[in-house]
């Protein structure tokens, strides 16, 4: 009987678990040794994080570029998976500087959290609608939503500079 729909992920799952966990450890080190510390809650924490959080939104939909295949969309999700948690700790580290803050400093800081997961809602909606549903529309709307939320950090970082 011929089998329908994507190709079942079940075998060998332990290796992309394994590199997946290994991924995101290196991901969460890298993240939290460039933006902790004493410093953290200073500009260079902020504007670090900051990039780090829309370097990691703009790979998702240049990652999704790159898929040619069907059989390629799963590398895509992992992909994706991986750029969500990049986001997830930035967007964590982001509400930790803004918590040390006041006044307009703490006023950019929250915006920023917010636009930061205006952004990571749009990557989750993005991933889904290419990996899974395969809505084009659906996509559209969700990297223009992430246009957008971009679009406000980076208004950010330059203020707070």
């Amino acid at each position: 009987m011929p089998a329908y729909g994507p190709p079942r992920r079940h075998r060998g799952r332990l290796p992309v678990v394994l590199l997946l966990v290994a991924s995101l450890g290196a991901g969460a080190y890298l993240l939290l040794g460039r933006g902790g510390g004493s410093g953290s809650g200073g500009s260079q924490g902020f504007v670090a994080t900051s990039q780090s959080l829309v370097d990691a939104a703009v790979a998702v939909p240049r990652d999704a570029q790159k898929v040619q295949r069907f059989l390629a969309l799963h590398t895509f999700d992992e992909e994706a998976i991986q750029s969500l948690t990049v986001m997830q700790n930035a967007v964590s580290q982001l509400q930790a500087i803004a918590k040390q803050q006041s006044g307009s400093a703490r006023q950019l800081a929250d915006s920023t959290v917010a636009a930061g997961q205006q952004a990571i809602d749009a990557v989750t909606r993005f991933r889904q609608a290419v990996a899974f549903t395969y809505e084009l529309g659906n996509a559209n709307a969700a990297r223009q939503d992430l246009a957008a939320a971009l679009a406000t950090i980076q208004h950010n970082i330059k203020a707070w500079g």
